[in-house]
C-alpha cells in the first residue's frame, strides 16, 4: 500500500490479509499505516520540496 503517489516506499499488507485476520483487524492495520504516514506531499507541495524528490512510476503502484 502506498500512501502517496509520490511515495518512494510502500507498506506490505499481505501478511495481515493472508493471516485469516478479520476485516476489523485488516482495517485497523490500514488505518494505522495511514495515520502514521510521513509522506504528505500535498500538504508540503512547494517547488523546493519536490525538486530533489525520488519518484516511483504510477504503473508500478497500479495507476
Amino acid at each position: 500500500m502506498y500512501t502517496c503517489l509520490f511515495a518512494t516506499k510502500g507498506f506490505d499488507l499481505r501478511e495481515v490479509i493472508r493471516s485469516d485476520a478479520s476485516n476489523e483487524v485488516i482495517a485497523k492495520a490500514i488505518i494505522e499505516v495511514w495515520n502514521n504516514r510521513k509522506d504528505r506531499y500535498s500538504d508540503e507541495r512547494t517547488e523546493e520540496t519536490v525538486k530533489n524528490r525520488e519518484r516511483i512510476e504510477m504503473s508500478y503502484i497500479g495507476g
